[in-house]
């Protein structure tokens, strides 16, 4: 209709940012193994408590610990990410052993998952 206002133009649209695209060449890091994970939340951010777990006489010991805080964004983007690699994984190698370890540890009460190397 001649009467209507027109609508702004559209700014363009950010294109998303894909792993596969970022260089890292230039990055300086560390290396962490880690065989056990907690994660907790709140509404401003998610953590996850990366752990080198180990047996210690009759029980298990963090040896070493890494903290990730990031957003709940990024802990969405992660998610994704994670279930992409997981089904990469699965359709390559098969299934993992995880549903084994969590009923072995289920039918041993008040203890956790064996520490894997």
């Amino acid at each position: 209709m001649p009467n209507e206002p027109s609508s702004p133009p559209k700014a363009d649209t950010p294109k998303p940012i894909l792993f596969s695209n970022i260089d890292y060449s230039k990055t300086q890091g560390e290396r962490f193994y880690a065989n056990h994970i907690a994660a907790s939340a709140t509404m401003f951010d998610v953590r996850l408590l990366f752990s080198d777990v180990d047996v210690a006489g009759d029980g298990l010991v963090a040896r070493q610990t890494f903290t990730v805080m990031m957003s709940p964004e990024l802990a969405g983007i992660l998610q994704m990410a994670l279930n992409q690699a997981m089904e990469v994984y699965t359709s390559t190698y098969g299934q993992t052993r995880v549903e084994d370890i969590l009923k072995t540890a289920a039918g041993k009460k008040g203890s956790h998952p064996p520490a894997t190397e």
